[in-house]
């Protein structure tokens, strides 16, 4: 007679422990899952205030990215990484579009920052349209095999 109430008690305790078991694995899943979504957001805006200010102090700027190339002061676009010439160039002109930084070849390729950019006469502004905008006619000024598509155009032949 003893027994039964013993059972009862110890089937119980395992009834609980396992309701417990399993809410705690519920709550550490709550737990890694909000970490998880703070430390992404969190990388997010590093990156994206990161780069963004610099990127559009460059013509055509905001278009690196369909070439690619999300990080071009970088020698790695996607990610970062070391920082490439052209980012040490940019500084040295005080963070700005100036003649000197556009007429730099930062990357050694032969075409200006400034031809690969879509700015080969270097008059492009903050905030204006610079003299090449299509796709075609721009490169990435971090990489020596990344020269503008109408290479020709951009130094004055007569392009269609």
């Amino acid at each position: 007679m003893l027994l039964l109430p013993l059972l009862i008690l110890l089937s119980k305790r395992t009834s609980d422990n396992q309701r417990n078991s399993r809410r705690e694995k519920v709550v550490n899943m709550k737990n890694v899952i909000i970490f998880v979504c703070v430390v992404a957001l969190c990388a997010f805006s590093a990156f994206v205030n990161g780069f963004t200010p610099f990127v559009s102090d460059h013509p055509n700027g905001e278009q690196m990215a369909a070439l690619g190339c999300l990080m071009f002061g970088h020698t790695n676009c996607q990610c970062g990484g070391p920082y490439h010439q052209i980012a040490f160039d940019f500084q040295a002109a005080g963070r700005t579009w100036t003649r000197e930084y556009c007429m730099t070849d930062s990357d050694g390729d032969g075409y200006t920052n400034g031809e690969e950019l879509g700015d080969p006469n270097c008059e492009w502004s903050l905030g204006s349209t610079p003299t090449y905008s299509e796709m075609r006619f721009l490169s990435l000024p971090n990489n020596a095999d990344s020269i503008p598509p109408a290479g020709d155009c951009v130094r004055g032949a007569r392009c269609t």
